[in-house]
């Protein structure tokens, strides 16, 4: 198939190996980085994506054949971290430290004022997304790094379109507020 992500459950059912191979790598990385924002913490992320596969292939069989196949595995991921969230009952940690990295090793400039700003305020955008409270954050991190439209997130989470606009809406105007500073230091110079 041409469009993987609207792969449609049935072709799944027939458990050729070269689909299921193609569809894993087509999506495992998606998933994974998905769970990394969820979490903050690599080596949980890479465990709550694999118990999403396993918990995917064993309830292909319940599913809607005519539903797309990353929908469904999004919907498994959310129950696999809902799950992980009730059984541990942990806060998230903000692990900062990571997306800093990546943004200076993304920065081609010399200036070392300019690395240093950028990866403040990416620490400062990725320590707000981890204090929305887990409603908030999910329909984030769906919408702005998943790239999901508002009715693929209401699938994902099990919610009506109205509410997954609602919450990312109100998830924005949170993140808004609480990075307001970064917005009034580009205003004053």
């Amino acid at each position: 198939m041409d469009n993987r992500d609207q792969w449609p459950l049935s072709s799944l059912r027939v458990r050729n190996r070269e689909v299921c191979e193609q569809f894993v790598d087509s999506h495992y990385a998606s998933v994974y980085r998905w769970f990394l924002w969820m979490t903050n913490d690599a080596e949980h992320a890479g465990d709550l994506t694999q118990e999403t596969f396993l918990a995917f292939w064993a309830s292909l069989s319940a599913a809607d054949g005519n539903a797309p196949g990353k929908l469904w595995l999004l919907s498994v991921g959310r129950n696999v971290w809902r799950n992980t969230c009730r059984a541990r009952r942990r806060s998230v940690a903000v692990r900062a430290s990571e997306l800093a990295r990546v943004a200076i090793q993304s920065d081609r400039s010399d200036n070392p004022l300019a690395t240093s700003l950028r990866s403040e305020c990416l620490a400062d955008v990725r320590c707000a997304v981890a204090a929305l409270e887990p409603d908030y954050r999910e329909a984030v991190a769906l919408r702005y790094w998943e790239d999901l439209s508002y009715a693929e997130i209401s699938r994902v989470l099990e919610i009506t379109e109205e509410l997954a606009r609602w919450r990312v809406f109100q998830g924005r105007r949170m993140l808004r507020e609480r990075l307001k500073h970064w917005a009034e230091g580009v205003d004053s110079k």
